[in-house]
Protein backbone atom coordinates (compact mmCIF):
# COMPACT_ATOMS: atom_id res chain seq x y z
CA UNK A 1 0.00 0.00 0.00
CA UNK A 2 0.95 3.63 -0.75
CA UNK A 3 0.73 6.90 0.75
CA UNK A 4 0.46 10.38 -1.21
CA UNK A 5 1.53 13.69 0.16
CA UNK A 6 1.21 16.98 -2.11
CA UNK A 7 2.22 20.02 -1.09
CA UNK A 8 0.86 22.26 -3.97
CA UNK A 9 2.81 25.63 -5.20
CA UNK A 10 2.82 27.00 -8.69
CA UNK A 11 6.38 26.80 -8.87
CA UNK A 12 7.29 23.58 -7.81
CA UNK A 13 4.64 21.26 -6.11
CA UNK A 14 6.09 18.69 -3.96
CA UNK A 15 5.15 15.17 -4.22
CA UNK A 16 6.02 12.22 -2.18
CA UNK A 17 5.04 8.37 -1.97
CA UNK A 18 6.03 6.33 0.96
CA UNK A 19 4.94 2.67 1.60
CA UNK A 20 3.43 1.03 4.66
CA UNK A 21 7.68 1.21 6.27
CA UNK A 22 7.16 4.86 5.71
CA UNK A 23 10.31 4.45 2.87
CA UNK A 24 10.43 6.72 0.63
CA UNK A 25 9.24 5.15 -2.88
CA UNK A 26 8.92 8.16 -5.16
CA UNK A 27 9.23 12.22 -4.89
CA UNK A 28 9.34 14.44 -7.67
CA UNK A 29 8.91 18.54 -7.61
CA UNK A 30 6.69 19.24 -10.39
CA UNK A 31 7.25 22.87 -12.05
CA UNK A 32 7.10 23.87 -16.07
CA UNK A 33 8.61 27.82 -17.14
CA UNK A 34 5.28 27.95 -18.94
CA UNK A 35 2.81 30.34 -17.40
CA UNK A 36 -1.45 30.58 -17.63
CA UNK A 37 -3.94 27.84 -18.97
CA UNK A 38 -0.41 26.24 -20.50
CA UNK A 39 0.92 25.57 -17.21
CA UNK A 40 -1.81 24.10 -15.99
CA UNK A 41 -1.88 21.81 -18.43
CA UNK A 42 1.61 20.64 -18.51
CA UNK A 43 1.23 20.81 -14.83
CA UNK A 44 -1.37 18.65 -15.20
CA UNK A 45 -0.16 15.74 -16.92
CA UNK A 46 3.11 15.77 -14.99
CA UNK A 47 0.82 15.21 -11.77
CA UNK A 48 -1.60 12.34 -13.98
CA UNK A 49 1.75 10.74 -15.19
CA UNK A 50 3.11 10.89 -11.56
CA UNK A 51 0.20 9.15 -9.54
CA UNK A 52 -1.04 6.91 -12.16
CA UNK A 53 1.25 4.09 -11.03
CA UNK A 54 0.08 4.08 -7.51
CA UNK A 55 -3.61 4.77 -7.91
CA UNK A 56 -4.65 1.28 -7.79
CA UNK A 57 -2.89 0.35 -4.10
CA UNK A 58 -3.03 3.93 -2.77
CA UNK A 59 -4.16 4.02 1.00
CA UNK A 60 -4.84 7.63 1.71
CA UNK A 61 -3.47 11.34 0.10
CA UNK A 62 -2.76 14.27 1.90
CA UNK A 63 -2.41 17.94 0.25
CA UNK A 64 -1.19 20.67 2.74
CA UNK A 65 -4.05 22.86 2.95
CA UNK A 66 -4.10 26.51 1.80
CA UNK A 67 -2.30 29.42 3.92
CA UNK A 68 -4.71 31.25 3.97
CA UNK A 69 -2.40 34.49 5.31
CA UNK A 70 -0.80 34.12 2.40
CA UNK A 71 -1.27 36.58 -0.47
CA UNK A 72 -0.21 36.54 -3.92
CA UNK A 73 -1.18 34.05 -6.92
CA UNK A 74 -3.73 32.61 -5.15
CA UNK A 75 -5.97 32.19 -7.78
CA UNK A 76 -3.91 30.62 -9.91
CA UNK A 77 -3.06 28.30 -6.86
CA UNK A 78 -6.76 27.50 -6.64
CA UNK A 79 -7.13 27.04 -10.18
CA UNK A 80 -4.26 24.11 -10.04
CA UNK A 81 -5.41 22.60 -6.58
CA UNK A 82 -8.78 22.26 -8.48
CA UNK A 83 -7.31 20.19 -11.24
CA UNK A 84 -4.98 17.85 -9.02
CA UNK A 85 -9.09 17.33 -6.95
CA UNK A 86 -10.56 16.57 -10.25
CA UNK A 87 -7.83 14.30 -11.42
CA UNK A 88 -7.68 12.36 -8.10
CA UNK A 89 -11.50 12.84 -8.33
CA UNK A 90 -11.29 10.99 -11.37
CA UNK A 91 -8.75 8.06 -10.17
CA UNK A 92 -11.40 7.39 -7.09
CA UNK A 93 -9.33 8.95 -5.01
CA UNK A 94 -10.16 11.25 -1.97
CA UNK A 95 -7.22 13.28 -0.55
CA UNK A 96 -7.57 14.34 3.14
CA UNK A 97 -6.38 18.32 3.08
CA UNK A 98 -4.10 19.50 6.18
CA UNK A 99 -3.88 22.84 7.34
CA UNK A 100 -0.14 23.86 7.42
CA UNK A 101 0.26 24.39 11.15
CA UNK A 102 -0.63 20.82 11.42
CA UNK A 103 1.97 19.93 9.19
CA UNK A 104 4.52 22.07 10.99
CA UNK A 105 2.91 20.40 14.56
CA UNK A 106 3.27 17.08 13.25
CA UNK A 107 6.92 17.00 12.06
CA UNK A 108 8.31 19.34 15.25
CA UNK A 109 5.42 19.32 17.85
CA UNK A 110 5.02 22.73 17.81
CA UNK A 111 2.44 24.47 15.28
CA UNK A 112 3.97 27.07 14.48
CA UNK A 113 5.36 28.19 10.95
CA UNK A 114 9.26 28.70 11.75
CA UNK A 115 10.98 29.08 7.60
CA UNK A 116 10.55 26.54 5.20
CA UNK A 117 14.66 25.29 5.76
CA UNK A 118 13.28 24.67 9.65
CA UNK A 119 11.47 21.44 8.38
CA UNK A 120 14.40 20.45 6.42
CA UNK A 121 15.84 20.19 9.74
CA UNK A 122 13.35 18.30 11.51
CA UNK A 123 12.63 15.53 8.98
CA UNK A 124 15.90 14.57 9.40
CA UNK A 125 16.16 15.03 12.95
CA UNK A 126 12.81 13.43 13.81
CA UNK A 127 12.61 10.80 10.86
CA UNK A 128 15.82 10.60 9.82
CA UNK A 129 15.67 11.41 6.32
CA UNK A 130 18.06 13.58 4.48
CA UNK A 131 15.80 15.56 1.68
CA UNK A 132 17.30 18.93 0.33
CA UNK A 133 13.97 20.83 -0.74
CA UNK A 134 11.53 22.13 1.27
CA UNK A 135 8.49 21.21 -0.84
CA UNK A 136 9.44 17.11 -1.13
CA UNK A 137 10.04 17.40 2.52
CA UNK A 138 6.10 18.76 2.93
CA UNK A 139 4.91 16.61 1.10
CA UNK A 140 7.06 13.53 2.79
CA UNK A 141 5.70 14.94 6.61
CA UNK A 142 2.04 14.93 4.33
CA UNK A 143 2.76 11.41 3.12
CA UNK A 144 3.29 10.13 6.96
CA UNK A 145 0.83 11.49 7.93
CA UNK A 146 -1.77 10.11 5.57
CA UNK A 147 0.04 6.23 6.55
CA UNK A 148 -0.42 7.42 10.33
CA UNK A 149 -3.84 8.03 9.90
CA UNK A 150 -5.02 5.06 7.80
CA UNK A 151 -2.90 3.13 10.19
CA UNK A 152 -3.64 5.02 13.40
CA UNK A 153 -5.50 1.85 15.55
CA UNK A 154 -2.73 -0.30 15.37
CA UNK A 155 0.31 2.53 15.21
CA UNK A 156 -0.99 5.33 17.77
CA UNK A 157 1.36 3.63 20.38
CA UNK A 158 4.50 4.49 18.56
CA UNK A 159 3.33 8.20 17.61
CA UNK A 160 4.04 11.25 20.00
CA UNK A 161 1.27 12.73 21.40
CA UNK A 162 1.38 15.84 19.41
CA UNK A 163 1.14 13.17 16.24
CA UNK A 164 -1.81 12.12 18.05
CA UNK A 165 -3.01 15.25 18.76
CA UNK A 166 -3.24 16.02 14.78
CA UNK A 167 -4.59 12.94 14.05
CA UNK A 168 -7.61 13.16 16.29
CA UNK A 169 -8.60 16.96 15.43
CA UNK A 170 -7.81 15.39 11.33
CA UNK A 171 -10.39 12.72 12.38
CA UNK A 172 -12.93 14.87 13.69
CA UNK A 173 -13.08 17.24 11.08
CA UNK A 174 -13.25 14.48 8.68
CA UNK A 175 -16.52 13.34 10.85
CA UNK A 176 -18.30 16.39 11.16
CA UNK A 177 -17.62 16.65 7.01
CA UNK A 178 -19.41 13.58 6.70
CA UNK A 179 -22.27 14.36 9.16
CA UNK A 180 -22.84 17.24 7.21
CA UNK A 181 -22.98 15.46 3.80
CA UNK A 182 -25.66 13.12 5.20
CA UNK A 183 -28.32 16.17 5.89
Amino acid sequence: MFFLGIDLSLTGSGLCVINDKYQIVKTDLLSTPTIGVERLFHLESLFRNFIKPFSNEMGLICIEGAAYRESGKIYELGQWAGIVYLTLYKLSLEPLIVAPLQLKKYVSGKGKNKGKETILLDVFRNFGEEIRCSDIADAYVLARIAHDFFHFESIQRSLFQYQIEVIKKLRHRLNEQRKKELL
